[in-house]
């Protein structure tokens, strides 16, 4: 008999929290901002990922608006001088994001039964897209051996049978 991942309660960060909402998974994105160890859902990721790319969208839409408006308009003139100012709030939350953003990736991978250390993809040309592809996997069983078996409420794979190492 084969038996499905075991997920979390909202108030328990320790285990995945399948079917999160939008905003639980982004409450849970910032309260585990840096935390490597355990599992993160698919919709914990998407949802977080997907209010980023709308919190980026707006911020680079604002950023050009305001860039284009201290050129003067002028398109010639963009990117120069004062205008440059405008790039630094969205330089600050982009990498400040970034760190939470790897540590979520990192735990997605670990639920879907991978190692987080895959997230090194991102260094080598579309290893973006292999991780892209890899975070679309569902949760397996086998990725309960990320969880820390000192957690409260962590049911571990391998009660009663010895080790992780056995696996």
């Amino acid at each position: 008999m084969t038996r499905s991942p075991v997920g979390g309660t909202p108030d328990n960060l320790d285990l995945p929290l399948y079917g999160a909402g939008p905003v639980q998974a982004v409450v849970r994105f910032f309260k585990r901002w840096l935390k490597f160890q355990g599992r993160s859902s698919r919709s914990e990721f998407w949802w977080s990922m997907l209010a980023q790319f709308l919190v980026n969208a707006v911020m680079t839409a604002a950023m050009f608006s305001l860039e284009l408006a201290l050129a003067g308009g002028s398109p010639r003139e963009f990117m120069q001088g004062p205008a440059v100012f405008a790039l630094t709030p969205f330089l600050l939350i982009h990498y400040a994001l970034l760190i939470p953003c790897i540590s979520m990736m990192v735990r997605r991978l670990q639920d879907a039964g991978l190692t987080g250390f895959l997230c090194l993809l991102l260094t080598v040309p579309f290893g973006a897209l292999a991780l892209l592809v890899m975070c679309c996997l569902p949760s397996k069983l086998e990725g309960e051996r990320f969880d820390d078996p000192n957690a409260p409420g962590v049911r571990h794979l391998y009660a009663g049978t010895g080790t992780p190492s056995s696996f």
